[in-house]
């Protein structure tokens, strides 16, 4: 079997198979997809499930499925079509209700438990590494709302007044620059946040004070390295 199937047809419009859907798949099409992808009782899922050929196919082949489609004939095609294909009779659940993803499930209900449990793990301010009571803590989205962040809580931060106040809808790397700037935190600070959150150094945003204290560490760097090197140098000499 190549890339390009062509050992299927479309299906006869005289076809006991054919339901009246017009964008109706063929059986055997779905057949192997289903079996080339997935494996007996894993999870089939059709966000458009139309005349439910998915459905049947996934039931037949002892996979777990589920069918959605705005179209209220969708539930009635479904439920006649694994009756008369399938024989199977009322195991069904069908939801009208819009389901609710769990990491946004009453997140202002359950902010003040949220923050108590960041507050368990650590009672230091992620902005600017200085201990607060709860009382002076904001619960934060480490990713913007605004950004695509969810309220899940592996995206969720303890940030004091201050420091909530200055990130406000942008990013950790940029409450992070301004903090620094503002010599609120240190340029070891700096770089953990920027490690932390896997943010590039951007030394753009520095004033020239912190420009140069930067060079003078990069120049202490690379003398220390230059240094090691001598040194090394010097041991392979006396070696030979």
């Amino acid at each position: 079997m190549g890339q390009l199937w062509t050992d299927i047809s479309i299906i006869n419009p005289m076809s006991k198979e054919r339901c009246g859907y017009p964008t109706q798949k063929p059986i055997k099409l779905l057949d192997r997809i289903i079996k080339a992808s997935s494996n007996r009782d894993d999870m089939v899922l059709d966000p458009f499930c139309g005349c439910a050929t998915t459905c049947v196919a996934a039931e037949r082949l002892q996979r777990q499925w589920i069918g959605i489609d705005i179209s209220p004939k969708a539930t009635e095609l479904v439920k006649s079509r694994l009756k008369k294909e399938v024989g199977m009779f009322g195991d069904i659940i069908h939801r009208t209700d819009i389901p609710i993803r769990p990491d946004t499930k009453n997140f202002e209900h359950h902010k003040e438990e949220i923050k108590n449990n960041l507050f368990k793990k650590s009672k230091i301010c992620t902005g600017c590494f200085v201990e607060f009571p709860l009382r002076n803590f904001d619960v934060d989205h480490i990713i913007p709302r605004s950004k695509g962040g969810t309220d899940d809580e592996s995206n969720l931060q303890l940030l004091c007044h201050p420091c909530n106040s200055t990130k406000s809808n942008g990013t950790m790397g940029d409450l992070a620059t301004r903090n620094l700037q503002n010599n609120v935190i240190t340029q070891d600070q700096y770089r953990t946040i920027l490690d932390r959150y896997n943010i590039k150094f951007d030394v753009s945003k520095l004033t020239d004070q912190q420009l140069r204290a930067k060079n003078e560490e990069l120049m202490a760097e690379k003398l220390s390295l230059e240094a090691e090197l001598e040194l090394l140098k010097s041991k392979q000499n006396n070696d030979k």
